[in-house]
């Protein structure tokens, strides 16, 4: 019994959660700003309980067992964070800053550099990049030798598009004007799949949450009817204020 009590409140609280967000569409009301507030107190109050317990078990604990009094060094740093309130010393914030931002940094680029950048590049030359595909067994494969040429293409004519040092009256800038056309259209076709994928993965999104409230179809009513109610006394409040100014 409890168990299934404990359920059937999730599912209320989700349809509630749901069906909030989606009122936006409607206007900013008082049931998506409830909605909105909450989220981020419970996200705050979740980020700081899950920091407190990293602080505590990493650090402090290991400090205190006398196991290893090195991370007094992080501890100390991170606390001129609290100097942030304070206008005679607010330089000392700078300095956690700094680490963090500069340790942020520095690990961001050599991992994007390696996985992304260098990998890339390494993809696009052969022998990585083979101009001519022949599988063992099948033979001659025709879309992948297309496909390794479009890549090459693409990615030569990318570059040419952002190359501005060559006079565009020679050859060789006429030559990198037209590549310049092609990488041009590489951009809006990768731009407009990048868009599309974002758009059907909300769409997706979407249909999952609606999908799990007509699961129980008590709740999508029930709370259908709530949005409902709150969206026209919303509603009237609005036309209350519009009257008075």
């Amino acid at each position: 019994m409890a168990a299934d009590l404990a359920t059937m409140l999730g599912i209320y609280v989700y349809a509630l959660y749901a069906l909030a967000a989606y009122s936006f569409t409607y206007r900013d009301n008082s049931f998506f700003k409830f909605a909105e507030h909450t989220y981020v107190a419970t996200s705050i109050a979740y980020n700081a309980s899950v920091a407190y317990g990293t602080i505590r078990f990493t650090a402090v604990e290991p400090i205190l067992t006398g196991k290893n009094f090195t991370f007094l060094i992080p501890l100390l740093v991170g606390a001129l964070f609290i100097f942030f309130f304070s206008k005679k010393y607010f330089w000392l914030y700078r300095f956690p800053i700094a680490v963090i931002a500069g340790t942020g940094f520095g690990l961001a680029m050599s991992g994007t550099i390696s996985a992304q950048f260098m990998a890339q590049i390494l993809a696009t030359i052969p022998p990585q990049l083979k101009l001519y595909v022949v599988h063992p067994t099948l033979g001659f494969q025709g879309m992948d030798t297309l496909n390794n040429w479009l890549i090459i293409i693409m990615t030569i004519g990318t570059l040419a598009y952002f190359f501005f040092s060559i006079p565009p009256e020679t050859a060789l800038g006429k030559a990198a004007r037209t590549l310049g056309i092609v990488g041009r259209w590489t951009m809006m076709i990768a731009f407009g799949s990048a868009f599309g994928n974002t758009v059907m993965t909300r769409m997706n999104l979407f249909i999952g949450v609606y999908k799990n409230l007509l699961r129980d179809y008590t709740s999508f009513i029930g709370f259908t009817v709530l949005i409902l109610v709150v969206a026209t006394l919303e509603g009237q409040r609005a036309k209350k204020a519009e009257q008075k100014a």
